[in-house]
């Protein structure tokens, strides 16, 4: 069954009308600037954190972990910070955020929680490990990688309402689910997740190479992130397993916009592995 009998809903419906997806991530924008400006404080660094319950347990629970706390214990949101340091607390935030935001199975896509959260994790950390050799910037770039495939909760959540018996199939590296997302609904998940990042009120660098990760054409001002964003896909599948290997090369027009070469590529995966088993760990706290 299709929606072709019915109109289908557009992404900004879905963005707008789609449960069980918390609001939580639309800290980081916030975070982000703040951690770009030399100028803020602790203080300024807590406070957006405080405001969300559920991100504040999480990081006292993280910094409270084996992998931080060697036998001491944080009682408060700013001894927390503290402990983990400013250039560490973004990724913390963010995989507290993948937690509670993306680990969860979805169905119509065939994947469970933890394959879910392999890709995610490592499309955030291969785009920051890309934004770090190209000088780009790594929190952006982080955030891009680690929500790069929110559409596809969007889109799952959907289908589970109206069409629960409807799977979708991954049938490339290029365009992934792409053919039967556009047969069901009409627009892919890259669209679907750029339609909820605007209604978080992200920035548009941060939700422009979401929605162009698929596009022939790529305006001039996103042509970079784009890159890091299909170079980091191509990292994600060899450094998850969860999906079918990718092409044995990356798209040369990605590494020739970055000025990148496949060894470099190839250089990234042991770590982008080590870091995903920290992540692991941390997330385990508490």
């Amino acid at each position: 069954m299709t929606m072709s009998a019915q109109k289908a809903p557009s992404p900004q419906f879905l963005a707008r009308c789609v449960k069980n997806i918390p609001s939580g991530p639309r800290i980081l924008p916030r975070l982000q600037r703040l951690l770009a400006d030399g100028n803020s404080s602790l203080e300024d660094i807590i406070a957006p954190i405080r405001l969300d319950q559920g991100i504040a347990t999480r990081v006292l629970q993280i910094s409270n972990s084996p992998f931080y706390s060697k036998g001491a214990h944080c009682q408060t949101v700013e001894e927390s910070i503290n402990r983990i340091g400013f250039r560490q607390v973004y990724n913390v935030v963010s995989n507290a955020l993948c937690s509670e935001s993306l680990v969860r199975p979805l169905k119509s896509y065939n994947l469970k929680a933890e394959e879910f959260w392999k890709l995610s994790v490592a499309g955030g950390l291969a785009a920051e490990r890309l934004a770090v050799l190209t000088d780009e910037d790594r929190n952006v770039a982080y955030t891009i990688g680690l929500l790069h495939g929110l559409g596809m909760v969007v889109i799952d959540s959907w289908l589970q309402e109206t069409m629960p018996a409807v799977r979708l199939t991954y049938r490339s590296f290029e365009n992934e689910f792409g053919h039967d997302e556009t047969g069901q609904l009409s627009f892919t998940q890259a669209e679907a997740a750029a339609a909820l990042l605007e209604h978080w009120e992200f920035p548009a660098e941060m939700i422009m190479p979401i929605r162009l990760q698929y596009a022939a054409e790529v305006p001039a001002e996103h042509v970079r992130m784009v890159a890091v964003l299909r170079l980091a896909k191509w990292l994600r599948n060899l450094a998850s397993g969860v999906y079918p290997p990718p092409p044995e090369a990356p798209d040369p027009g990605s590494l020739h916009v970055l000025h990148l070469t496949q060894s470099q590529m190839e250089g990234l995966l042991d770590e982008i592995r080590i870091q995903m088993q920290e992540s692991r760990d941390m997330l385990a706290a508490g």
